[in-house]
């Protein structure tokens, strides 16, 4: 049982030289105590994206405005914020 609950989440369109132009950023607050990227699972398809924190019941499911190139989908991780950021490519 238990419910899931939401990462709290920031989504922008930015425009993204390196990736070619239009690019949603991602922005997901992780929760004290994850320290790097093996600590979550990250989906990201071209018409939404799942972030999981493993072993919690802390996740985010949300679908892109608009398409987006997944194959070349970016995520890093930042102990410094403590945030997960999403880059994916508009199509």
């Amino acid at each position: 049982g238990g419910r899931l609950t939401e990462l709290s989440h920031e989504c922008a369109e930015v425009t993204h030289p390196k990736l070619g132009g239009e690019a949603y950023s991602l922005t997901v607050s992780m929760p004290e105590g994850v320290g790097d990227m093996s600590e979550v699972d990250v989906e990201v398809s071209s018409l939404k994206v799942e972030v999981e924190v493993r072993g919690t019941k802390q996740c985010l499911n949300l679908a892109w405005p608009k398409p987006v190139d997944a194959d070349r989908a970016q995520a890093k991780f930042s102990r410094k914020r403590g945030t997960l950021t999403v880059l994916a490519p508009l199509v």
